[in-house]
């Protein structure tokens, strides 16, 4: 087990899944780290399970947020880069809007 899976983050147009959200580590009264583990990673088992090829080293030491309300751009590529995915947006649109 590498972490509690605390949801989903979609797509708000399409409501196709963008991330699981994991909470990894904590204890009693302490927080864990949420990461975001992008869609393309896993699969879908059962009800609160995934496969994924990922080590569960490789998982626990990506990148984390705060909170999951407030991720910016700049948190969403560092998790992309992380996991070698291009980003889902136009990248050369929003460098234009800067």
């Amino acid at each position: 087990m590498v972490g509690r899976i605390e949801g989903l983050m979609v797509d708000p147009e399409s409501y196709n899944p963008r991330y699981l959200v994991l909470t990894i580590g904590g204890f009693l009264f302490t927080e864990g780290k949420i990461v975001l583990f992008p869609r393309n990673h896993y699969e879908a088992l059962d009800m609160g399970k995934v496969k994924t090829s990922w080590r569960r080293d490789s998982i626990q030491q990506s990148p984390s947020i705060n909170n999951i309300q407030s991720l910016s751009l700049e948190n969403e590529m560092a998790i992309l880069g992380y996991y070698d995915l291009e980003p889902y947006w136009d990248v050369t649109e929003t460098n234009t809007n800067s």
